[in-house]
């Protein structure tokens, strides 16, 4: 997979404009689909660590905008 250094990291390219790198959980695949887990390296109110879980489609990280594939 493109993007993926030596350490596990993932430079994403933010609509933004921005780059940011974030680690690499996991990597699967479910339902003909191809998902990727990541740490957002902080944590949320009820001190959890945040992930970011994103749907792995046309070489690029898409947001998954359908919550029943998720479910």
């Amino acid at each position: 997979m493109k993007g993926i250094d030596k350490m596990g990291k993932i430079k994403l390219n933010l609509v933004s404009g921005a780059v940011v790198e974030k680690p690499l959980i996991n990597a699967f695949r479910a339902n003909n689909n191809s998902y990727i887990v990541l740490d957002n390296e902080m944590n949320g109110s009820m001190g959890l660590p945040i992930i970011l879980v994103c749907k792995y489609e046309n070489e690029k990280l898409t947001k998954i905008l359908d919550q029943n594939e998720w479910g």
